[in-house]
């Protein structure tokens, strides 16, 4: 603990800045971290491990993880890739269709090819929304459409096969799913949900689908099989 004046700063929590300014205490992460899905797709993890994974069912790429006893807020990040078309009658590549996003007691889903346009809670509703007196709030900024929250979550979709998770600092090595672990660490990066490590990719991407009812999916093809 240092006091500076009236400046009380206090780190309780790695990758938190906390100060306490005429009795109010308030924290702040530092850093964050950045994953991105783009193509057919290709993933770059928070930790900059880049590798393809061609699945076409519901998989969670990101979420908290580990979060017990620790103030951060729980969320998820899920993606439905669905098969690209757009340059052959028969591919083995797929995109993103849709991603869902749940935090604070919402599941908010946008869907590709839908611009302007949101599902809150199974209600279709048109951008911007703001929820929670603010602690969320999803609107269109050029290209993409966003999702915020007051803890730095950060999710931005272009509508097509462009998909940005952002998370801040403080998640360090609490994040887990398909952008990995958040702790500047390549060698365990494709970790599964029972914490062991894998080499597989098939294996690692299968491991985070999530079971949808009566649909019919399949986890993709790996390395030279892959083609167009």
């Amino acid at each position: 603990m240092q006091w500076q004046g009236e400046v009380c700063e206090v780190q309780l929590w790695p990758h938190d800045k906390c100060e306490v300014k005429n009795g109010v205490r308030a924290c702040q992460a530092v850093g964050k971290g950045v994953c991105t899905i783009s193509g057919d797709p290709h993933y770059n993890t928070f930790d900059n491990s880049t590798y393809d994974f061609q699945g076409t069912c519901t998989y969670t790429a990101d979420q908290g993880c580990h979060l017990e006893g620790t103030h951060l807020k729980p969320f998820s990040v899920v993606v439905e890739n669905e098969k690209w078309y757009g340059m052959s009658n028969h591919p083995n590549v797929s995109v993103a269709k849709l991603v869902a996003v749940e935090v604070y007691g919402n599941t908010m889903v946008l869907r590709k090819n839908q611009a302007g346009m949101i599902m809150v809670n199974g209600i279709m509703m048109s951008l911007p929304v703001t929820l929670n007196n603010g602690a969320v709030q999803a609107y269109q900024e050029g290209t993409y459409d966003v999702i915020t929250t007051d803890f730095g979550l950060r999710v931005t979709y272009d509508l097509v096969y462009h998909l940005i998770v952002t998370v801040p600092g403080n998640y360090r090595d609490k994040t887990c799913g398909l952008c990995g672990n958040l702790n500047d660490n390549k060698n365990d990066e494709f970790q599964l949900p029972d914490g062991n490590i894998t080499k597989d990719l098939m294996t690692f991407g299968a491991a985070w689908k999530i079971s949808v009812p009566h649909v019919v999916c399949e986890d993709g093809c790996s390395g030279e099989f892959c083609q167009v």
